[in-house]
Formats: C-alpha cells, sequence, structure tokens
C-alpha cells in the first residue's frame, strides 16, 4: 500500500511540475509516469527482498528440470492463457483508441476524456474483483466450494450496487465532468454527447470485473481466455467497420459496449453452468420422486390433526402432555412402523431423515397421522410453518 500511493503521489508531483513548469508538454507527462512506474517497480522489489527468506528466494533453491518442469510448468499454462486474455483486451482497447484517431483531432481527445472516465470506475470497481481472486481461491483450496459461491454471489451484489452507485455520481456531475477535462467546445459537446452510454455500461461493467475476479479465483484460465477471444473478435469487426460505414466515435464506443456485453454473457454463463468452478447449489429436493408426485409441507390443520391423533391425549394450558402413555413416547409397535415407513418413503441418497422432518418435507401421498408418527420416533414435533 505504501508503495503504491507513494508511486502515485511521485506521478501526481511530476505532471504538473514537467509539464508546465519545465515546459515539456506532454513529453513531460509521459517522464513523468515512466519516473513513477521505475519507481514503484523499485519499491516492490524491495519488499520481495526484505521477505526472500520467507518466501525462499535466497539462496537460490536447487531443483532438478524434472521436479522445475513439474512445479513451475502449470504456472506457465496459467500465466500464458492470462497473457493471452489480457493481450486480446488491451488490444482491443487499444485498435479503438486508434479508429477513433483517424476519425479526427475533436475525437480522439473526445475518446481519451471517455476511455479516462471508464478507467477511473474500473480501478474503484476492480477492488471487488481483486478481493473475489483472493478469497475464493482460499475457499476452495480448503475445498469449500459452497461458501466460494455464496462469497461470489455477495461479491456481485456488491459490484451490482456499487456500479449503479458511481453510475449515479458520473450522472449528478455529468454537465461538469467534460469541463473538467478540457475546454475545447467541440470536444466538450462530443464527450457529453456520448456520456449516457458510458455511463450506462458501468453497472454492467461492474459485473464483468467481479465475475472476471472469482473465475481467476477458481483457476478457470483457459475459460477466460477463449471467452475473451470470442468477445474480442466480435469486438474487432465491428471496430473494423466504423471507418466505412461513417460511424463516428459513437460507432467506436457502440463497439466497446458490445465488447462488455459479451463479455458478461460468456462470464455468467460459465458462472450459472452445473460443470462450472463454482456450480449453482442443486435444488434441495427429495430424489427418485415417482412422477406425478409433488413436494409438499402439511397444512396447518394436518398438522394439528396429526398431532393429536398421534399424543393420543390431550395438552394443558402450558403445552405438557397430561396423558401418561403419550408422555411415555412411542411404543414398540408405533416405531416399528414408523420405521418401516422411513424406508419406503425416504430413498437412500436423498436428504438425511433428520432434514425431511424438521423441514416438514414429505411426499404427498403420505397421511398426517405417519407425518406425525415419524416425528415422535425422531423426537421432532410437528408444527406450522
Amino acid at each position: 500500500l505504501a508503495s503504491t500511493v507513494g508511486a502515485n503521489a511521485l506521478h501526481l508531483a511530476l505532471v504538473p511540475a514537467l509539464m508546465w513548469g519545465a515546459g515539456q508538454g506532454v513529453g513531460g507527462a509521459a517522464t513523468a509516469t515512466a519516473a513513477a512506474e521505475w519507481a514503484a517497480a523499485a519499491a516492490y522489489l524491495g519488499c520481495l527482498w526484505r521477505s526472500r527468506d520467507t518466501l525462499g528466494l535466497w539462496p537460490m533453491p536447487q531443483t532438478s528440470v524434472a521436479d522445475f518442469r513439474e512445479t513451475f510448468v502449470p504456472f506457465f499454462r496459467a500465466g500464458g492463457a492470462m497473457l493471452m486474455r489480457s493481450a486480446l483486451l488491451l488490444g482491443t482497447k487499444a485498435l479503438a483508441s486508434s479508429v477513433a484517431a483517424r476519425l479526427g483531432t475533436v475525437e480522439i481527445a473526445a475518446h481519451q476524456v471517455l476511455m479516462q472516465l471508464w478507467t477511473l470506475s474500473s480501478f474503484l470497481l476492480d477492488s471487488l474483483a481483486v478481493g473475489g481472486q483472493t478469497l475464493v481461491a482460499v475457499l476452495l483450496g480448503r475445498g469449500d466450494t459452497r461458501g466460494a459461491r455464496l462469497l461470489s454471489d455477495r461479491l456481485l451484489e456488491l459490484g451490482g450496487v456499487l456500479g449503479l452507485a458511481i453510475a449515479a455520481v458520473y450522472t449528478v456531475g455529468a454537465p461538469q465532468l467534460p469541463g473538467a477535462f478540457t475546454g475545447d467546445a467541440e470536444v466538450a459537446a462530443q464527450t457529453w454527447g456520448l456520456l449516457p452510454l458510458v455511463v450506462g455500461m458501468l453497472p454492467l461493467n461492474a459485473l464483468v470485473y467481479v465475475l472476471d475476479g472469482v473465475l481467476v479465483g477458481a483457476s478457470d484460465f483457459k475459460f477466460l481466455a477463449g471467452a475473451m477471444a470470442l468477445s474480442a473478435g466480435g469486438t474487432v469487426a465491428v471496430l473494423l467497420a466504423v471507418e466505412p460505414l461513417d460511424g463516428g466515435l459513437p460507432g467506436v464506443w457502440t463497439a466497446l459496449s458490445l465488447l462488455s456485453v459479451a463479455r458478461l454473457s460468456t462470464l455468467l454463463w460459465r458462472y450459472q453452468h452445473s460443470q462450472g468452478p463454482l456450480p449453482p447449489p442443486p435444488p434441495q429436493l427429495l430424489p427418485d420422486t415417482p412422477a406425478g408426485e409433488q413436494l409438499v409441507s402439511p397444512t396447518a390443520g394436518e398438522a394439528a390433526a396429526s398431532s393429536a391423533d398421534s399424543e393420543s391425549g390431550s395438552t394443558t394450558g402450558s403445552g405438557q402432555v397430561t396423558d401418561a402413555t403419550a408422555s411415555e413416547g412411542p411404543s414398540a409397535a408405533d416405531t416399528g412402523m414408523t420405521d418401516t415407513l422411513l424406508a419406503d418413503s425416504f430413498p437412500a441418497g436423498g436428504l438425511s431423515e433428520d432434514q425431511q422432518i424438521s423441514n416438514n418435507i414429505v411426499p404427498k401421498h403420505q397421511t398426517a397421522r405417519e407425518v406425525a408418527a415419524v416425528a415422535s420416533v425422531k423426537g421432532v414435533r410437528c408444527h406450522d410453518q
């Protein structure tokens, strides 16, 4: 954190000093960026060197070629897939800037203003994606797939809310946003005209970033690379058609919006797929239920009637059983009957008996008396829900 804050503070100080103070203009901005990047790299390397013993970086570990291949080849494969994904994404955005530059000076200036607004929101939203990468990987490493899925669902909810919040802020500040980046009236007009499209995509982008981070945490690298190739392919086709069809800057940003929609579609499909790394939980139903039979809970009337029949006695105002036979529990005959009912009604491999009784889930053909009898054997009281 200190390295990141320090590098950005250095960048912020160098940009005005070199651009205007030293009179270097755009070249000064480039020099400031390069200097800040090198400073950050040096700080990160220093952190690694200070932790070299903990990380096992020094002395250099001695390993055979076979051990090296077994240990590092999987990392190279994962890194190659992620490199391909990142190259496709950045290459598509670079092509969008190239097309905007060929449209004219005003168009490329407005494009860069819009891109900076989009990038700013992506950095804010990417915090959830980074958290998803780490936490999902930890939970899956523990074998807790259900916990990883629940965490991912919550991150998606937070991402959607944060995306809507940023979109609302941009909408409120829309009249002032172009003027914060340029004093040129034509550039401001182009920027203003495309702001609704850019702002409207922010909630979708939030979901894309979170899903991307979640699937990275699940080590689904090959799918991410393939999905990006599919999404980028369609976007590149639209970008290449902007100039021939005279689509202008709106055509460029329509293509970038299609990129976000395509990414969201592919990632969401993978997230919801039963064979994905984080499959949705299956419905909690009894297996092997005969066709035409529904799984229902007993009604309040059935539960009351069954309780009265099975207890064979009355209760006091405090709810205590007054009949001595009822208070002694089920007879041996009742136990045998209910054991038979359990064997017939709850096939092996389904929900446990305790889960079925506690949730009042029974086949429709089972009577209320039988439900109450089974509940009394298991020590669970039937109640209304």
